[in-house]
């Protein structure tokens, strides 16, 4: 048996969007999952016409993301655009994002966004409070797999919060923190660069070499 709820939300990001779409007062958009976000692993986008006009708030955006995995998500617009004082900046639309789903999961899904948004003023503080309560609350998470960082890190290192997830590959906020400081890189590091660098350059042929791969198995033949 499925169940609906309305949410007062944003559509984020318009100023990169506004010259191919002008929003209409009671427009009625689709929601889906961004599986190629590299900023956000729960990113959702708003779209019109099978091409993104948007981006639901990154402070419930892993809310949607589970919400989206087995019910579907309608945002319809309700005002004007308007600047807003975002870290990141640019313009946003007022509108409210239609939740459809199971009855159980969308209740909690409510749940966890009434808490967030009555609780934390803070974007970076109600992202990491929503991830923790989508966790707890829907057991989102608790069969991934722990990676180690390398043989240097302690049992706190198990407790990272999940920081970026490319294709299979998840970085946390310990593999944030050694490349925002210039630590020294593991292979996981430079792995996760050759996706980046795929996807932003598809006709990369070989890309890079993890270093200790090079030392294992050098190449028999340099590319020129």
């Amino acid at each position: 048996m499925a169940r609906s709820f309305t949410f007062q939300s944003m559509i984020r990001g318009y100023h990169v969007y506004k010259d191919s779409w002008i929003p209409e007062e009671g427009e009625t958009l689709d929601c889906i999952r961004e599986m190629t976000n590299l900023h956000d692993p729960y990113a959702a986008s708003v779209m019109k016409n099978g091409k993104a006009v948007g981006h639901v708030p990154r402070k419930n955006s892993a809310s949607c993301s589970v919400n989206l995995q087995s019910g579907s998500i309608h945002c319809i617009v309700t005002g004007k655009r308007y600047s807003c004082d975002l870290p990141q900046g640019g313009l946003e639309i007022p509108s409210i994002l239609v939740f459809t789903g199971d009855v159980d999961k969308t209740h909690k899904v409510e749940k966890i966004l009434k808490k967030i948004y009555s609780e934390a003023d803070d974007e970076v503080v109600a992202k990491e409070e929503e991830e923790t309560l989508v966790k707890n609350e829907l057991g989102i998470g608790k069969d991934s797999k722990k990676r180690k960082v390398d043989d240097k890190n302690d049992e706190s290192d198990s407790n990272s919060h999940h920081w970026l997830q490319i294709d299979k590959l998840i970085l946390c906020t310990t593999d944030r923190l050694v490349i925002k400081k210039r630590d020294e890189l593991n292979d996981l590091h430079v792995i996760a660069t050759q996706f980046i660098l795929k996807m932003q350059f598809p006709l990369l042929i070989c890309g890079l070499c993890a270093t200790c791969k090079i030392l294992r198995d050098p190449p028999k033949k340099w590319v020129q």
